[in-house]
């Protein structure tokens, strides 16, 4: 009897594993389109596009954090591992590509001495 329970705890933490893989890769899947659409349209960006977007932007960001690590935390993590660094990977780049927003879009168009470079560069 002892052997049929634990097959059935074996099998349970097994399914468990393949369902919290089949959540990540589904987000990492997201994750990835998102990505895309934003680094397809940065060039047409801009700061009122940002402003509209900033403070859900950063919320996503934080909660994606927090789900990794709660993941990286569980009992499941050897489980997921590959597919949680995948997760991590998305992550980052989401990070990476609006901390470009904030500097390309936002900051540097305020600042005089790139308006100036930009205006030098445009004229040759």
């Amino acid at each position: 009897m002892n052997k049929k329970a634990m097959d059935k705890a074996i099998d349970t933490y097994l399914d468990i594993i393949l369902d919290i893989q089949k959540n990540i890769r589904s987000l990492n899947k997201s994750i990835t389109e998102l990505y895309d659409l934003i680094h397809d349209n940065f060039s047409q960006l801009t700061k009122e596009d940002y402003s509209q977007i900033a403070d859900m932007y950063k919320k996503l960001i934080r909660n994606l954090i927090g789900l990794y690590t709660t993941y990286r935390t569980s009992h499941f993590y050897s489980g997921i591992k590959t597919d949680l660094k995948n997760f991590k990977n998305g992550i980052d780049d989401l990070q990476e590509i609006g901390n470009d927003i904030r500097i390309f879009i936002v900051s540097l168009p305020q600042n005089n001495d790139y308006r100036n470079l930009v205006g030098l560069i445009n004229s040759l």
